[in-house]
């Protein structure tokens, strides 16, 4: 299976999102069988240490906000994808099958917290998205209850699949807690 994924994320600076992908980058390294995984940027990454079932794709756009409406579908399709997975909006293509991961939607629920500018695009581009996408991906039941709610969107279109510690995390001793607690 050739699965895609909308990987600028990477190029960012630390964020939860960024975590997230590494993590799933990860998790998808160590799967079984014959996958083949296509990262997807819109300028040259940083230097990447991938394991070999990745291939990194570069793919510039005219003006940013083109890139995903537009290069990124066009691309996925060029090299025969069978899924495409973005971070909440995707490309309004439905071949190849898109998959959307949807970590909150904290803009509905906390709008008092985001530019007004940010949560109308953010609801816009998700609204959207939601009636193409084949699935959304959530870390968590309370994310899959609030997608419920603000856009009615049927349970069984939501996977769960919650969050994990990095590769290499390991559980403090209560002794480093208490150091912390100080």
């Amino acid at each position: 299976m050739r699965i895609g994924r909308d990987a600028r994320v990477l190029g960012a600076h630390k964020t939860g999102d960024r975590s997230y992908l590494l993590g799933l980058v990860q998790g998808f390294a160590s799967l079984p069988g014959d996958h083949q995984f296509l990262l997807y940027f819109d300028q040259p990454p940083p230097e990447l240490n991938l394991p070999p079932q990745f291939e990194i794709r570069t793919a510039p756009a005219a003006h940013p906000r083109l890139w995903t409406p537009f290069v990124l579908p066009r691309v996925a399709r060029e090299d025969r994808v069978d899924v495409l997975q973005v971070q909440y909006i995707a490309p309004g293509c439905r071949h190849p099958r898109v998959v959307t991961t949807i970590h909150d939607v904290t803009y509905r629920l906390h709008p008092e917290w985001f530019p007004f500018k940010d949560r109308v695009l953010l609801d816009l581009g998700i609204r959207r998205s939601l009636s193409t996408v084949a699935g959304v991906i959530t870390g968590s039941e309370c994310t899959r209850r609030d997608l419920g709610q603000v856009y009615g969107l049927a349970p069984e279109r939501i996977a769960v699949t919650p969050y994990a510690a990095p590769v290499g995390f390991a559980r403090a001793s209560s002794e480093q807690v208490s150091e912390v607690l100080q």
